[in-house]
């Protein structure tokens, strides 16, 4: 695995950076308080891990425990989700999806492993755009429900990824993060 240095706060771009956690790579922006690995794996290093062809063996053999998983998920987006299209964010296998594809006029969904986009369209028939998000030209201009579960944590720049789906998001928008 390949790993890049940051000299600077991913965040505020603050030089003021010091070792938390030594044994675990684990540092501090002085400036806003980010916590942050570093060294951290570079991202074409995390598009071949999450891109390997046995990644997502164990997702699919406990299908049905991460299908009441997904359930419970809809279940409290229900709450506060607006009528409209919904767009997930690293969506891996689209087991989510497939799930959601009922509740939304539309789904969509972003992956950046191969094995994932072909896992989910030959097993849920769904088409997921390949790439990260900032990189992303979308057919629709905004979305009303964006879902970023458990992806937040593993992208290399939180700052960017929000501020995209911000703008990514329609005047009465919902964005659901969990991390």
């Amino acid at each position: 695995m390949e790993y890049e240095y940051l000299d600077s706060c991913d965040l505020c771009n603050s030089k003021q950076i010091e070792t938390v956690d030594a044994k675990c790579n684990i540092c501090q922006c002085k400036t806003c308080g980010y916590i942050f690995d570093n060294p951290r794996p570079t991202f074409k290093s995390i598009v071949d891990f999450y891109s390997s062809q046995t990644k997502y063996d164990s997702w699919l053999s406990e299908e049905r425990v991460r299908d009441s998983l997904w359930k419970r998920r809809l279940k409290v987006m229900e709450r506060t989700k607006k009528k409209g299209t919904l767009l997930d964010i690293g969506t891996g296998v689209g087991q989510f999806l497939y799930q959601a594809k009922n509740h939304y006029d539309k789904v969509y969904g972003t992956e950046i492993s191969e094995s994932a986009i072909a896992i989910a369209k030959d097993k849920y028939h769904i088409d997921i755009i390949q790439g990260e998000i900032e990189n992303i030209q979308f057919s629709e201009t905004t979305f009303d429900n964006i879902a970023l579960f458990h992806v937040l944590e593993h992208v290399p720049k939180p700052k960017v990824v929000i501020e995209k789906c911000w703008s990514l998001l329609s005047p009465e928008r919902i964005l659901v993060i969990a991390v």
